[in-house]
Formats: structure tokens, sequence, C-alpha cells
């Protein structure tokens, strides 16, 4: 029951972290400027008389809720901090040789050298492919193995935390900044800190990944669509014909008509 909990618990976290932290930081930047109990009035009056009636259990699931649709709004994928950097940085630097070794040692790299191509070329299209597609990669990997799937969507998940209360922490220092002391700008190293984290996990659960590839235990597509560029046998016709060629065919019809009625 716990393995069967704990996805659930890891797509809940995140959002409700970053949610309650953004509230905090309102609540620090415009506190102040909310009115008393004894001095409210109309719509702050009656989420005054709201909370007085439900109880503190009850306001406080309500403030979780609204903390967690908050946050399903201003939370991010990780996969999203790689489109800041090259491909080879969707892995640690450890498992990038690796991959590239292993996509030399595929077929269509020995094929384009016999055809007088340059295999290093190929190996890195394959390489370069591969992390492409690597969130296709995790869903064939939730099909093929589960318990290496459940490695990487830890990892994932630990990335995604890290990252986003990183971000998250970003306006309580600017707030605290602003309302308290400049001191509290330190703090931005703090989150800084944390959003590296998230990228360093994100790199690890793409590492898992890689090696469930090299390992064989899921395929990639494009080494099937790369072998098929370098296929011996005769290339297959088009299930489809071209436009190019439809309109010969019209204009060859059209012909023949004009022949038969002339």
């Amino acid at each position: 029951m716990l393995a069967t909990l704990l996805p659930g618990f890891r797509e809940l976290r995140t959002p409700l972290a970053a949610g309650i932290l953004w509230i905090i930081s309102a609540w620090i930047l415009l506190g102040d400027r909310i009115p008393k109990e004894s001095e409210s009035k109309g719509l702050i009056k009656r989420l005054y008389e709201l909370g007085s009636q439900v109880g503190l259990p009850a306001f406080t699931v309500g403030l979780s809720f609204t903390a967690y649709c908050l946050g399903t709004i201003v939370t991010f994928s990780t996969g999203s901090l790689f489109m800041l950097f090259e491909n080879r940085n969707k892995v640690t630097p450890i498992v990038y040789p690796q991959l590239y070794s292993w996509a030399k040692s595929r077929s269509p790299v020995s094929k384009a050298a016999a055809a007088g191509k340059n295999p290093n070329k190929v190996a890195q299209a394959i390489v370069d492919g591969v992390l492409k597609e690597i969130n296709q990669l995790g869903t064939r990997l939730h099909g093929a193995n589960v318990e290496l799937f459940d490695d990487h969507d830890r990892l994932a998940a630990e990335a995604d935390m890290r990252a986003n209360v990183g971000v998250a922490t970003v306006p309580i220092w600017i707030s605290l900044t602003i309302s308290v002391s400049p001191f509290f700008s330190f703090g931005l190293v703090v989150s800084l800190m944390l959003l590296f984290r998230g990228y360093q996990r994100a790199q690890q659960a793409n590492d898992v990944l890689v090696q469930a590839l090299i390992t064989g235990k899921i395929e990639s597509g494009t080494v099937a669509e790369i072998r098929q560029q370098y296929s011996s046998g005769p290339v297959p016709p088009a299930r489809f014909p071209s436009l190019a060629r439809l309109q010969q065919w019209t204009a060859a019809a059209r012909d023949k008509v004009r022949q038969i009625t002339s």
C-alpha cells in the first residue's frame, strides 16, 4: 500500500510546498495591510467569521488546498531547465561518455562507415537524438521495468521539489529584505543552491533512463530511425503519394482525356 501511495504523495508535495511558500512571502510583504478582526469590514470580516466558525483544523485544510491550487499554477518541471543548456548537460558527465560509447557500437554507425560516411557524426547524431527523446524513454521504462522507473520517478520528484522550493523562496528573501533588513538578501544564495541541487537530481533521473537504454531494458526510436536511413535493402514505397506525384498523375489523366475527346 505504501508503494501505491508514494507516487501520489510525490505529485502532491511539490505544488503544496511551493504554494505555501508563495503565501508566506505574500503575508510577509502585505501582512501589515490586513486589518485586525476588530477593525475589519466586508470580505475580510466575513473571512474572520468563517475562520471562527469552522475552527482552526478546517481553516488549515482550506488554506492548504488554496496553497496546493496556487502551487499547481506556479510550479515547473526541472526538464525546462535543460532548455538553457546543451543536450549533453541533460545527464551527468560520467554517463555522457558511456552513452557515446554505446552509440558508437550501434549498427547504423558501422553501416555508415561502410557507406563512406563519418561514423563519429552518426554516433553523435544518435546521442543527440536519444537526449532529445529522453521524456519518451521514461514512458517506455514505465512499461518495461517498474522498479527502475520508480527510481527515475523518485529522483525526478526530488529534483522538482528542490528546484521549485528554491524558486519559491526567492520572493520570501526579497520580502524580508524590503520589510525587515538587507541582511536577508544573503538568503538568495540558499535559493540558488536549492535550484542547483534540483538540476543535479534531474541529471541523475535522466541517468537512470540512459542506463536502462544501454543495458537493453528499453529501445530508442532514434536508433531505429537512423538504422532505416542506412538500411541496405530497397527503400519501401511511400504509403501515400506525394503532392508532386499526384499533380503528375492529374496532368497525365487530363492529357489522356483531351486526346480521347479531340
